[in-house]
């Protein structure tokens, strides 16, 4: 995972889209998927390159509901890929 995750400027990770999809793609093929939020919100932070405040703006809701829910989809990838 560490090959896939980078760490970015300003504590920001990047994920390349191929990695991305390759991962979904990954994680479907066993059953599992993310829920509709985090995977909208992790659509939007990865490749649409929002920030979380912006995420939280355009979704109506706390800069902490989109930090929590995105660090759940992550979690649950990195479990997916164990």
């Amino acid at each position: 995972m560490s090959q896939i995750l980078e760490a970015a400027p300003q504590k920001k990770y990047y994920l390349s889209k191929t990695a991305c999809l390759g991962i979904l793609r990954r994680a479907r093929e066993r059953g599992k998927q993310l829920p509709e939020v985090q995977k909208r919100r992790l659509q939007m932070y990865f490749f649409d390159g929002l920030t979380y405040e912006e995420i939280a703006v355009r979704e109506g809701c706390s800069y902490q509901a989109v930090q929590k829910s995105i660090a759940a989809a992550l979690k649950k990838i990195r479990k997916f890929l164990k």
